[in-house]
């Protein structure tokens, strides 16, 4: 069975970064004029139009390569958008943290923490 999803834009640090930086950083290509560019240790824009391999942006250079298919359907195919920013028709990062969590296996207590997310926890 195949999942239907979609990734995108992943990027993994070697050190934690001020949320005010993901939050200004959160919709634009990295590029050597980011604080945290040295601490830069896979990025992946997974915007490749063809090809099993996904390049790495970062300087590690750690291309991953797929066996399978996928596809890559147009970005407006998949949010339809309209004269609003885009922004706003994606989930934010904060959602995305709190099913990371979950995944690995952190118990999450988004209310103290002051997270959103709850839609992912079914609670």
């Amino acid at each position: 069975m195949s999942p239907d999803s979609y990734i995108a834009d992943v990027r993994v640090w070697s050190t934690v970064l001020p949320a005010d930086l993901i939050n200004d950083w959160q919709y634009i290509d990295i590029t050597r004029s980011h604080p945290f560019y040295n601490n830069l240790i896979g990025y992946w824009k997974m915007n490749e139009a063809s090809s099993s391999v996904l390049k790495d942006y970062s300087n590690t250079g750690a291309n991953l390569t797929y066996t399978g298919t996928a596809s890559r359907p147009l970005l407006s195919d998949i949010l339809n958008p309209s004269s609003q920013d885009i922004r706003l028709a994606t989930p934010g990062l904060i959602d995305h943290s709190f099913r990371i969590m979950t995944w690995m296996g952190i118990r999450v207590d988004y209310q103290t923490w002051g997270l959103d997310g709850k839609v992912w926890s079914g609670n």
